[in-house]
């Protein structure tokens, strides 16, 4: 596999370019899954999701056409007055805004008006685990839980 370094580069660029960029569409799967796919190089990552409110789905990324790295997660919108798009909106702005040394979801914190999101993680790119929450006047809004790490070493 490319050094871990590769990796997080290739990772933060799909940051960049995947869920949370606006200019990014999705590609409908037989079985009702969403798809984006990104690629550069040798590298691909291909990120299939189901549903939307609530939602789960996986990230998987290819070098050389091997898998050796792969996210999975599960979110979903609390009772709140706010559309699930509205929150869904606010995410997005987060996961853009992921740290370029931990660019498995969003930043540590991001706030937007009443808005705040926060992200907590524990572990590397090679083995991590987290969670994230939208906030609105502090009453929490939005869950969702993370885990990954390289595969098939």
């Amino acid at each position: 596999m490319a050094s871990h370094e590769e990796l997080r580069h290739f990772l933060y660029d799909t940051t960049q370019a995947g869920y949370g960029n606006p200019n990014t569409r999705s590609e409908k799967a037989s079985d009702g899954a969403n798809i984006i796919t990104y690629e550069d190089g040798e590298w691909r990552m291909v990120d299939s999701f189901y549903g939307g409110h609530p939602y789960a789905g996986q990230e998987v990324v290819y070098h050389l056409s091997k898998a050796v790295w792969a996210m999975q997660y599960r979110g979903w919108v609390h009772d709140t007055e706010m559309k699930p798009s509205e929150v869904y909106g606010f995410l997005k702005k987060a996961l853009v805004a992921a740290p370029a040394e931990h660019p498995y979801r969003g930043p540590r914190e991001l706030q937007d008006g009443s808005l705040v999101y926060r992200n907590e993680w524990n572990g590397e790119i090679d083995g991590f685990a987290g969670q994230e929450v939208i906030l609105d006047c502090d009453q929490e809004i939005y869950r969702a839980l993370y885990f990954g790490g390289v595969v098939d070493q």
